[in-house]
């Protein structure tokens, strides 16, 4: 199997962080993982194919990012880093180096982060100035270190060089760019980034990081006083964290959504009951 080929069963995506997207909610197998992931690697290592593997650790990885567990996500990252590296793949090695840099920003370990964001700009001087991931998680560690001023300028240094073919990446910078704009209070641009997110996450079939671009643009539109925009997205935001394995994020979402539907004398029943069922079935898998 090609590199494309490896990319079609596996394409990930996050906000800030590359995280897998059609193992979202997949039954679980070992460790937690995704039974047709580690089927995947157990098929690429009896075939010895080197890049598979190293795909394979890559969304390892991704998927404890998903999980909420950086620390464990690291050490698939460097297996990763190290494979590629050996097979001279530098675009795989560059992705598993800023996986690894999320996941450090990720845990509040901002000079690690910019060390190993550094290390693959002298790994591969040419290619890490263009490579959207890179570009991506520095833009996203100055934002979290405040510099915003820079951080806009790298994200739209990322923007410039992304291949619109590959929607992980258009969404993901765009989330990061709004995010951005959301922190200086740049509410209209924000929403404008958010909507490129979600646009792209939909055509990805991204489900978790579709709720995550709703639930932003919630805020944004309420922040704007758009209540009508801004209660139906909540709304569509609520439901897809309750269906894709996310309680925390959905009683969260639910409660504002309880709050800002009494404030404005919106019923939301339908959407509650639903909700509430959605939660109480738990792991029932409504994805595949």
């Amino acid at each position: 199997m090609g590199r494309n080929s490896h990319e079609k069963i596996f394409a990930f995506r996050g906000h800030g962080i590359f995280v897998p997207c059609g193992m979202l909610c997949p039954e679980r197998g070992s460790g937690g993982l995704p039974e047709q992931l580690v089927s995947a690697h157990a098929l690429f290592t009896l075939a010895d194919d080197q890049r598979g593997i190293a795909m394979c650790m890559n969304n390892m990885g991704n998927v404890y990012m998903f999980m909420g567990e950086p620390s464990d996500a690291v050490a698939l990252f460097d297996e990763a880093f190290s494979i590629y590296s050996a097979i001279g793949d530098t675009a795989g090695a560059l992705q598993a180096l800023a996986n690894k840099a999320a996941a450090l920003i990720r845990e509040g370990r901002y000079e690690e982060a910019g060390a190993i964001l550094e290390m693959a700009e002298k790994f591969a001087p040419g290619a890490s100035g263009s490579c959207a991931p890179v570009l991506n998680n520095r833009g996203v560690l100055l934002t979290k270190l405040g510099k915003l001023g820079e951080a806009e300028k790298i994200l739209k240094k990322a923007l410039s060089c992304i291949d619109p073919d590959r929607l992980d990446h258009v969404a993901t910078v765009n989330a990061s760019l709004g995010h951005l704009m959301k922190k200086e209070g740049r509410n209209k641009d924000a929403l404008a980034f958010f909507k490129k997110a979600y646009e792209a996450d939909r055509q990805a079939e991204c489900l978790t990081a579709l709720a995550d671009d709703l639930a932003s643009m919630s805020e944004c539109a309420i922040s704007l006083g758009n209540y009508t925009d801004g209660i139906d997205w909540l709304k569509r935001s609520t439901k897809l964290y309750a269906l894709t394995g996310k309680p925390i994020a959905a009683n969260n979402a639910l409660k504002k959504l309880v709050s800002l539907a009494r404030e404005q004398n919106m019923d939301i029943t339908v959407t509650r009951h639903f909700v509430s069922q959605w939660l109480k079935e738990g792991g029932r898998d409504y994805c595949n």
